[in-house]
Parts: structure tokens; sequence; C-alpha cells
């Protein structure tokens, strides 16, 4: 009978009430919670937050479904003070880039801006940042973001490259960009899933023709760097041999 107190819970008061001290996530669960009365619904958003920062909790709290259902415009004044309030907790402050990315919270940019140039962020944090910036922020914003990335220490994160390579059109500045931080990019690890890899052939597949010389040389002088790795006669950098990749290939083949 779960399911349908997410219904019951709209309708009834002394149900919802009910529901909100035994399991106030069930209401994010189905039904439509943004017909709630706003105080209502703010006051279930810190309840929530309350049972994500004591401990471990059900995967309803977090989905996607559930928060694009609760996540309106009218809640962002109480999601920017849950940022402050929570800003030390990575999964609270996921769970609240993921009500702005999903709600599209525009007001709230300054705190999601803050956390996607902050790079002691979690990798797994600040990807929800990049994300809820590309929902909310302007391409400026973005380009500030992609600009600090680039200059962050010796070596960049590759699954926070990947996710700001995705986002990023193909123009002659970016592509400019993105041999920079490549260029930084931590090591490929061996036997692991790369992101990285495919969002560069997706960034290569949409590069102009125009733009293909300096995309040729910029890729070139990476494969070029030592140590190299001879292959077939073929003298490529160890460092980079990942940029060989078939999923590269603006034909396919």
């Amino acid at each position: 009978m779960r399911p349908i107190l997410s219904w019951l819970a709209i309708l009834d008061e002394k149900i919802r009430e009910r529901v909100r001290k035994v399991a106030p996530e069930i209401i994010l669960e189905g039904g439509d919670p943004s017909q709630l009365p706003l105080p209502t619904r703010k006051s279930i958003l810190r309840e929530v937050c309350e049972q994500l920062a004591s401990g471990p909790s059900g995967p309803s709290m977090t989905d996607h479904a559930a928060v694009q259902r609760f996540a309106n415009l009218d809640l962002t004044d109480e999601v920017r003070t849950l940022f402050n309030k929570y800003a030390v907790n990575d999964e609270l402050t996921r769970f609240l880039l993921r009500v702005v990315w999903l709600g599209q919270l525009e007001r709230a940019l300054p705190e999601v801006k803050a956390i996607a140039l902050q790079s002691s962020s979690s990798v797994s944090t600040r990807i929800a940042a990049f994300r809820a910036l590309r929902a909310i922020g302007s391409l400026k914003d973005q380009l500030e973001v992609r600009s600090s990335f680039r200059d962050e220490g010796s070596k960049l994160n590759r699954e926070c490259l990947s996710e700001l390579v995705e986002g990023t059109e193909a123009t002659q500045e970016n592509l400019t960009w993105l041999g920079s931080c490549l260029e930084k990019a931590a090591p490929k690890s061996r036997f692991t899933f790369d992101r990285l890899s495919n969002a560069v052939a997706g960034f290569v597949q949409a590069v102009n023709i125009e733009l293909l010389p300096q995309l040729v040389s910029s890729l070139n002088s990476l494969l070029d760097r030592p140590p190299v790795l001879e292959r077939y006669h073929c003298e490529v950098s160890e460092d980079f041999m990942w940029l060989m990749s078939r999923q590269g290939s603006r034909s396919g083949g």
C-alpha cells in the first residue's frame, strides 16, 4: 500500500501529517507533491535533508524522478538556505544540486557556481554542480568555470574534465581550452571505463571542418610527447595513446 500513500498525503491533511512523522520521503515517491502547499513542501524538504544528514537512507530520497516532482521555483530560497546549512555534507550538497538542476532554480546560481569552482569538492559533488550550472548558468558562467578548472594544479581529474567536455560547444576558443586541459589530464587508469575518451570523441565529431587543422595539430603534439611506445613501427606517446581510440574517428571507421 506504500505507493498509494504518496497520493493520499496530497489529498488528506491528517494522512499527510502522519506520513511526515513516520517517513517524509514517501511523499516524494509518487503522486504530484508539487501540488502541496509551499510551507508543507518546505517543511518536507527540511525533514528529508535531516534524514539524509543523520545517516543511510532509502533510494527514494535522492531518486531523480522524485526530486523532479518536488523541485519548483518557489523552493529556491529554502534550497539556498539548506546549501549553507549543509555546506560540509557532500551527500546533502549533491541532493540539493539535483534539486537545482532538475527544478531549474536559476536564483541558486551563486551557490552552484561556488561549488563548481571549488577544487576541494569531491568529484561526484563537483560533477553535479557542473550539470546544475549547465541548466541554469549563462555561457559566461560556464566559461569562467572551465577556465578556472583548466588552471587548477598540475593534474586535472579525468571525470571532472569529461563532464565539462561533454557540455562544451566545439568552437575555436573551446578547442584551445580542451588542448590545454588534455595536456594536464591525469593518466588514464588501465582496465577502467574512461568517460574522457568518449567525451573527446564527441567533441571531435562536432568540430567544424575549418577547425580541423588546429584540432589535428593539438592532438598530434600530445601523441608525439615522450615517453613513446613503439607499436607497429609507429611511435606514440605512452601517456596519450588513449587518444588513438577508434571512437575518436570522425568517420567511425
